[in-house]
C-alpha cells in the first residue's frame, strides 16, 4: 500500500501537527514492510527531497518562499497541487491523508481527478470553528464544503473531545486514533549548556509550561498559579515558559510583549522567576530541559489532544493539566497526573507535588507505564492501517 501525506507541518517541534506526522508516517513504515509513504510538505528555504528505509519514506519538501500568502498565511493549494499533478504517474497512492484544513483543498482536488481515497486527520482544537473561519483563516471553508458534500471518505481525529465537537455540527462517521509518541527524544543526551544560557539557577526547582502564546494555551492562568506557589514555598522556584514565537516576524493572538507585564502584575520578574523562551529545538534541547524540570503544567482551556503531555510522561515527570475535555482523556486525577481548573487550585496541586516526592513519583510511574500500552507509535500505526485499508475496500466496493 502506498500513501501520499500531505501536511505544512512536518519537522519535529514540541507538540503539534509537525510531531504527530513525523511520527505516524515513521511508525507505518518501520511497522510494516508492504508499506510506503511519501510526504508532501514544506521547507523554510529550497527544494529538496529525502529517502528512508530503502525509499519506503520519501519526504518532498517545496520551498516555502515559493508558497504565496493571503492575510498573513501561507496558501499552499497551487504550489502543492501542482507538484502532485507533474509527479502522479510516480507517486500513484492507493490512498491520500491530508493534515488540517490547508491540505485539505489539495486532498480534495485529487480526490476528485483520481478517483484516490481521501483520509482528513483535524488537529484543531476542539471549538466550534464555524462563526470565525473566515476571520480566522478563509480556507476553512473548505472543512464546510466537506460537511456538506461528504468528499471526504473518513475524518480522524485525536479525541472523543474533538469527535464530539465536530458530531454536534453536522459531522458523521468521525474516528478517534489517539496519538502516538515516540521514544526518539530520549536518545538524546543532556547538555548542561542549554540551561547555562538561559541562566537558570542550579538549585532552583523548575516548573516547565510547554506552550505557546495562543489564547486557548491560557497562559495567564499558569503564571497567576506561579505567583500564588511561590509566596508558600521557602524554596527558590522558577518557572520556564516556551510561549514566544520561533520564526521571524510571527504574530500570536496574545502578543508575547504582554506577558512580562503580566508576570510583573503578579509578582514574577522576567528572567529571575519566570522565563519566556522561544520553543525548544526537538533534540538535544528540549530533552535537556524535560530532564532537569520538577513537574510540567498544560494549561489549555481546549487541546485538540495533548502531545506536550505525553512528552512529560515519557520523560518520568508529573504532570498538572487544564480539567479540559481532551486533557482529562489523557490525564486521569491522582492516577497518572493532577487536574485543575483556577489558578488557586493549579498552585494547590503543583504544591502537592513539589513538597510530596512519593506523591510525585507514584504519578509519574503510574503515567509512563501506560505509555507504552495505550500511546505507542505501533498501535497508533496499525489502527491507521486498518483505516486505510477500509478506505480503499469501501471506494472499490462503491
Amino acid at each position: 500500500m502506498r500513501v501520499l501525506t500531505i501536511s505544512a507541518a512536518y519537522s519535529p517541534d514540541p507538540g503539534g501537527v509537525a510531531t504527530h506526522v513525523v511520527n505516524l508516517v515513521q511508525g507505518l513504515v518501520k511497522t510494516f514492510q508492504d508499506i510506503s509513504v511519501d510526504v508532501l510538505t514544506l521547507r523554510r528555504s529550497g527544494m529538496g527531497y529525502k529517502k528512508h528505509s530503502k525509499w519506503r519514506l520519501v519526504e518532498w519538501k517545496l520551498d516555502r518562499r515559493t508558497v504565496p500568502e493571503f492575510h498573513g498565511r501561507r496558501v499552499m493549494f497551487e504550489r502543492f497541487v501542482s507538484f502532485a499533478l507533474e509527479n502522479w504517474h510516480d507517486l500513484r497512492p492507493d490512498v491520500v491523508h491530508v493534515h488540517d484544513f490547508d491540505s485539505l483543498q489539495v486532498g480534495w482536488l485529487l480526490r476528485t481527478a483520481f478517483s484516490v481515497p481521501l483520509v482528513l486527520t483535524v488537529h484543531r482544537a476542539p471549538t466550534d470553528w464555524r462563526p470565525r473561519r473566515y476571520q480566522e483563516n478563509v480556507k476553512d471553508c473548505f472543512m464546510e464544503a466537506a460537511r456538506l458534500h461528504g468528499f471526504v471518505d473518513q475524518i480522524v481525529v485525536p479525541s472523543e473531545a474533538s469527535r464530539g465537537v465536530l458530531e454536534d455540527q453536522g459531522f458523521r462517521g468521525v474516528k478517534v486514533i489517539p496519538h502516538g509518541v515516540s521514544q526518539h527524544l530520549l536518545s538524546f543526551e543532556s547538555d548542561p549548556s542549554v540551561l547555562t544560557q538561559l541562566n537558570l539557577p542550579e538549585d532552583a526547582l523548575l516548573v516547565f509550561c510547554p506552550c505557546r502564546a495562543d489564547e486557548h494555551k491560557d497562559i495567564p492562568v499558569f503564571v497567576k498559579g506561579a505567583s500564588v506557589l511561590r509566596r508558600e514555598l521557602e524554596r527558590r522556584l522558577v518557572f520556564v515558559v516556551t510561549s514566544r514565537p520561533e520564526w521571524a516576524g510571527a504574530t500570536e493572538p496574545l502578543e508575547v510583549t504582554e506577558l512580562p507585564v503580566i508576570a510583573q502584575h503578579w509578582g514574577l520578574t522576567e528572567g529571575q522567576d519566570i522565563f519566556f523562551t522561544t520553543p525548544f529545538e526537538y533534540g538535544t534541547p528540549l530533552a535537556t530541559l524535560y530532564r532537569r524540570v520538577s513537574v510540567v503544567v498544560v494549561p489549555s482551556l481546549h487541546e485538540s489532544f495533548g502531545l506536550n503531555v505525553l512528552d512529560a510522561f515519557m520523560f518520568g515527570k508529573p504532570v498538572v493539566a487544564r480539567n479540559s475535555k481532551a486533557l482529562r482523556e489523557i490525564v486521569h486525577h491522582e492516577e497518572n497526573g493532577l487536574l485543575f481548573e483556577t489558578a488557586t487550585e493549579l498552585a494547590r496541586q503543583l504544591r502537592r507535588l513539589l513538597v510530596d516526592p512519593e506523591l510525585a513519583a507514584r504519578v509519574a510511574e503510574t503515567a509512563k507505564r501506560g505509555l507504552a500500552q495505550r500511546y505507542s507509535v505501533e498501535r497508533m500505526a496499525r489502527e491507521h492501517r486498518l483505516l486505510y485499508e477500509e478506505v480503499v475496500a469501501r471506494r472499490k466496493k462503491d
